[in-house]
C-alpha cells in the first residue's frame, strides 16, 4: 500500500493518506511511502526527512570547511580576501544586512518618560530615522514629515489645555 505524507519544514506531519499508487511530482515536502500501515508510513517518512536534514547540515559544513581551507569565500565560492572568509561582495552584502537591523540580538527600546511626547510622535520619529537610513522615497518621506508635524502639534495642544 502506498501512503502520501505531507510534512512541514520542521518535520511534523500535516497529512497522511492512503493512495492507490505512487504518483510523480510529489513536491518538496510530500513523500510517497510503501508501507503496511499508516503509522509505519508516517514513521518512515519522518525518519527519511530527518536523515535528509542531517545530510543537508553535514554537506553544508563540509562545503564551508573546504572553501575555508582553500581560501575561497564561504558563501559564493569566489576567491576570498586575504585573511578573511568572505569575498568583498559577500562581506558588503552581509554588513548591509546587519545594518538593517537583522542578524543582531534584539535590543529593547528605551523607556519613554511620562509626559515627554505622544507615543505616536515617538514612533513616527523612529520610523523617520529608519526611512532616512534606508533612503526611502520622496513621497513617503514627505507624508511621514507631515504626520510627524501633526502628531507633535496635536500633542502640544493637548498638553497646553
Amino acid at each position: 500500500m502506498w501512503f502520501r505524507i505531507e510534512m512541514n519544514k520542521d518535520g511534523s506531519v500535516l497529512k497522511a493518506e492512503h493512495v492507490e499508487a505512487k504518483l510523480t511530482g510529489g513536491g518538496r515536502f510530500v513523500v510517497y511511502v510503501d508501507a503496511e500501515t499508516k503509522e509505519s508510513a508516517i514513521a518512515s517518512a519522518v525518519s527519511r526527512y530527518q536523515r535528509y536534514l542531517e545530510k543537508q547540515r553535514t554537506d553544508k559544513k563540509a562545503r564551508v570547511d573546504a572553501r575555508k581551507n582553500s581560501g575561497r569565500c564561504v558563501d559564493c565560492g569566489r576567491p576570498g580576501v586575504l585573511g578573511r572568509v568572505r569575498c568583498q561582495r559577500c562581506a558588503e552584502r552581509l554588513n548591509a544586512y546587519r545594518q538593517r537591523g537583522r542578524g543582531r540580538p534584539h535590543e529593547l527600546p528605551a523607556p519613554i518618560p511620562a509626559g515627554s511626547r505622544s507615543q505616536r510622535a515617538i514612533i513616527l520619529a523612529e520610523v523617520m530615522d529608519q526611512a532616512l537610513a534606508l533612503r526611502a522615497g520622496v513621497a513617503f518621506l514627505s507624508w511621514l514629515r507631515n504626520e510627524l508635524e501633526h502628531a507633535r502639534s496635536a500633542y502640544g495642544k493637548v498638553a497646553a489645555e
